[in-house]
């Protein structure tokens, strides 16, 4: 959050970075969730429109611009590993992948470690649905 909001004021008046950074937050955790939830059920996008509830929650309006602007990186990470979580052999997927989570990271540490637990639960899931799914077709010999 600071680090986007100096970013803005070496070319704009510090009341005016502000609200670039307001409106960016307010574009962002609708967009985020959605692609989260895209990538979860692509018929479920209607699900989407709970997201403008969250973006004027009691945290953003206290000013915690920090956790407000690190959930957008949080809903993109956790939807672009849901996306290629079966096909993450590629160098620059896990380059982005670590790209999000570092700048869930730099934005905030409570949700960078709820990221880090959403993708060690999802994964440890996914792996065993994989491993089950095995076992089944070799008991059943199909």
């Amino acid at each position: 959050g600071h680090f986007l909001l100096s970013f803005f004021n070496w070319f704009l008046p510090a009341f005016f970075a502000e609200k670039v950074f307001l409106v960016l937050y307010a574009l962002g955790i609708p967009y985020s969730l959605r692609y989260l939830i895209k990538q979860i059920n692509p018929t479920g996008i209607g699900l989407s429109y709970f997201s403008f509830p969250i973006i004027y929650s009691t945290v953003f309006l206290l000013g915690f611009y920090n956790f407000s602007i690190a959930l957008v990186f949080f809903f993109f990470a956790l939807g672009y590993w849901y996306k290629h979580q079966d096909n993450m052999t590629k160098f620059s997927r896990k380059l982005i992948l670590a790209g999000l989570i570092l700048l869930t990271l730099f934005s905030h540490l409570f949700v960078f470690a709820v990221l880090l637990l959403c993708l060690f639960f999802l994964s440890l899931i996914h792996s065993f649905s994989l491993y089950f799914l095995f076992l089944i077709m070799r008991v059943f010999h199909l």
